[in-house]
This record gives structure tokens, C-alpha cells and sequence, in this order.
């Protein structure tokens, strides 16, 4: 991890860090997962049809 003169992350390796959350949330397959996003998915186009 780089840290800039203040001792925060700097913007990019930020960036870096978020993007490699997000493959990983995008790699892990589980049930739950998959169960939630349906849920979610689901309940916006019912929600989409009463409008």
C-alpha cells in the first residue's frame, strides 16, 4: 500500500483496492449471493410494473 505525504492511501491505489473488491464480490458464486441478487432483481421490476 502507498501512502501519500498526509498518510492516507493515495487515489489510485485506492482505485486498486475497490476494483479488487469488486472482482472478488463478482467471483464468489455463493447461494446467498445469487439468492439476494435475484431478491433484489425481482422486487425492482415489480417495482418497475406498478409505475
Amino acid at each position: 500500500m502507498v501512502l501519500n505525504k498526509n498518510g492516507k492511501q493515495s487515489q489510485k491505489e485506492a482505485q486498486k483496492r475497490l476494483n479488487e473488491l469488486i472482482e472478488a464480490k463478482l467471483n464468489d458464486k455463493t447461494p446467498t449471493t445469487l439468492k439476494s441478487l435475484t431478491f433484489h432483481d425481482h422486487l425492482m421490476s415489480g417495482l418497475k410494473d406498478t409505475n
